[in-house]
């Protein structure tokens, strides 16, 4: 019961004394998952999940072991933090909070939060060690007001750290995104003489992207007393789409995209794109 369980690698059955072998290797892989979910409120969801992994493998009289699981980094080589789980929090029902219920339709919140050990070790020293941090998003806020728009708004942060040979990386990241989207549904009617008047309907889309990252990255070696900034690098973008659909089978639009990218090696680059398109469906 024990072998089967997985406690134990021996499964308990009787060896032949004829029976002579050879181990030339082996592989063994753990796993621990647990989940569990929390309703703090009705409007109040909460999700976490832990989960610990070990892999190891003997071949041509080397032994590796891998070592993953869900943690807390702290300190500059992440070592110092706990083995902790992820987590995700939505809140939602928010339009139904006096005065704010005035302009939205529907209007949530959402957090996350991920973080990672990973460990590599051969013949029992350790290689290499990397840690991960994730708040994806760190806040988010889906919005749809009562006059047909919707929006969004999302942060993202991330951090890496990675041990090898007495050295260290790390590199951090933010972003930020906004969207906006206006649909105005309407129509026009043109009189014909001597015949029946004739209605147009069509539709007009209204989209407004934004996104802007920033991440850089830190290297130290084994002489060095402290990091030493690497890559610096900053996106922004801005693509403003006006889209209108004369009838079910002709739709176009134009639009525009605003670029500039900026590296501490390469310099700033400004993008400018523009354009339109028409599409046409044709049925038999």
């Amino acid at each position: 019961m024990d072998y089967r369980l997985g406690f134990t690698q021996d499964p308990g059955l009787e060896v032949l004394d004829t029976l002579q072998t050879a181990v030339n290797g082996y592989q063994e892989i753990k796993t621990v998952t647990a989940r569990s979910g929390l309703d703090i409120m009705k409007n109040i969801k909460t999700s976490f999940n832990y989960g610990y992994k070990t892999s190891s493998s003997f071949d041509q009289g080397i032994e590796k072991e891998t070592v993953s699981e869900d943690y807390f980094p702290m300190g500059d080589t992440g070592d110092e933090g706990f083995p902790f789980p992820s987590w995700t929090v939505r809140v939602s029902g928010l339009e139904k909070i006096p005065f704010v219920d005035k302009f939205f339709q529907s209007l949530s919140l959402n957090h996350s939060f991920s973080g990672k050990r990973d460990e590599s070790y051969r013949d029992g020293d350790l290689l290499t060690s990397s840690y991960r941090t994730g708040f994806s998003p760190l806040v988010a806020v889906s919005m749809k007001f009562k006059k047909d728009i919707n929006s969004n708004f999302r942060i993202n942060t991330s951090k890496s750290i990675r041990n090898q040979d007495g050295g260290m990386s790390q590199e951090e990241q933010i972003g930020y995104s906004f969207d906006l989207n206006y649909k105005h549904r309407g129509g026009i009617t043109l009189p014909l003489p001597f015949m029946e008047n004739k209605r147009f309907d069509n539709n007009i889309d209204f989209t407004l992207a934004f996104e802007y990252s920033d991440s850089k990255s830190k290297n130290k070696q084994v002489d060095m007393d402290k990091l030493v900034t690497g890559d610096e690098r900053s996106n922004l973008s801005i693509k403003p789409r006006i889209g209108y659909s004369f009838s079910d089978k002709v739709t176009g639009g134009v639009f525009m995209q605003y670029q500039i990218n900026n590296n501490n090696t390469t310099g700033e680059r400004k993008n400018l794109n523009y354009g339109f398109d028409v599409n046409i469906a044709i049925r038999g």
